[in-house]
């Protein structure tokens, strides 16, 4: 520790610059050595150098006897970005601990004073509470505002699908049912039959989709494996025009299920996305599941997009499911030239 001296009172120690970077790079040294996520990106450095200084700047004023004010504004980032890119929580918690021991390290070296060494570890937890507590508070806000943006988004889904697929049946259903009578009353007892059964039909249609729609409100895959479900789904809303198929490699059943619902729900957005806007005539999903990774693509020959250009609410949903698994999405397409839809998650790397 360095010494500042004052005529009027006692010596105090405070940290010093090459304390702060010895400090820092022991804790990057550490970090590193545990392949930490924290140093994954250079937004991800930054922001763990900033709070570094920010903790010693605290102990700094601690040691001095004033009170240290942590800023909530770097605290929220912190949480709100690791929350985003699906840091998890025990990688923040290892991170402290890192921090704690190389800066108290450093910073007793030559302490022969108990007293002091004590002290200094207290501000130490004192400053490293305050923070992670406001970094909490950001990451847990940040989650729950991703999962009102998904239950919104699974409400529009399903009121999408109640009006394209249940509502138009019985709509087909009740003008069969007029058709039936006209041709009832008009002597044409062969074409009302032929509208009567067209009606039994469409409702026994609507019937199936809203029996589909609550099945997957309960439970996405609905008791089904992965490949099951996404073979229904695709046979479900597959037109008469497009060629599609479902593959997968390797053995699904490694597949934690959480990681399993929101591989479908993903894939089901990318597969509704072809139906709805890429007028292709071949769709494949396909999906690897390797020794750590598990690699699922959609891919179809239709109109194709402008990855830059895709900032949709779907693919939106679809990067924020991936972030929270650790994953990330691949977009690789040109006007005209087909997409493929790619996503990436590691596995066994999450308590």
């Amino acid at each position: 520790m360095a010494v500042h001296h004052d005529e009027e009172q006692t010596s105090k120690p405070e940290v010093s610059a090459g304390q702060r970077q010895e400090i820092y790079e022991a804790i990057v040294r550490e970090l590193k050595a545990a392949d930490s996520a924290l140093l994954l990106t250079w937004e991800r450095s930054e922001q763990l150098r900033r709070q570094v200084d920010a903790v010693l700047d605290d102990v700094d004023s601690l040691i001095r006897g004033g009170v240290p004010v942590p800023e909530p504004q770097l605290s929220a980032e912190i949480g709100q970005t690791r929350s985003s890119d699906g840091t998890h929580p025990l990688d923040s918690w290892f991170a402290a601990d890192v921090l704690f021991s190389c800066a108290l390290r450093v910073l007793t070296r030559d302490c022969d004073d108990r007293r002091q060494v004590v002290g200094i570890a207290l501000h130490l937890n004192r400053s490293l509470m305050n923070r992670m507590g406001h970094a909490a508070t950001a990451y847990v806000d940040a989650l729950l505002q991703r999962n009102l943006r998904a239950q919104r988004e699974e409400r529009k889904r399903v009121a999408r699908e109640m009006h394209d697929r249940a509502a138009h049946s019985v709509g087909v259903a009740l003008q069969s049912l007029e058709l039936h009578e006209l041709y009832s009353t008009s002597g044409q007892p062969g074409r009302a039959g032929n509208q009567l059964a067209t009606a039994r039909q469409s409702l026994h249609e609507a019937i199936a989709t809203i029996r589909a729609i609550a099945t997957e409100v309960r439970d996405a895959l609905g008791g089904r494996g992965l490949g099951e479900a996404l073979t229904a789904y695709v046979e479900r809303f597959a037109g008469p025009h497009i060629r599609t198929g479902v593959t997968i490699t390797g053995d699904p059943g490694r597949l934690d299920p959480t990681v399993a619902e929101e591989l479908y729900l993903i894939l089901r957005e990318a597969v509704y996305n072809t139906f709805l806007h890429a007028d292709a005539a071949q769709l494949d999903v396909r999906i690897r599941v390797d020794e750590d990774t598990v690699v699922a693509e959609v891919t179809d020959d239709g109109a194709g997009f402008s990855p830059r250009h895709a900032s949709g609410i779907g693919f939106a949903s679809m990067r924020e499911r991936l972030s929270a698994l650790g994953g990330r999405l691949e977009l690789v397409s040109r006007p005209g030239r087909g997409a493929s839809v790619r996503a990436i998650v590691p596995l066994g790397s999450r308590p």
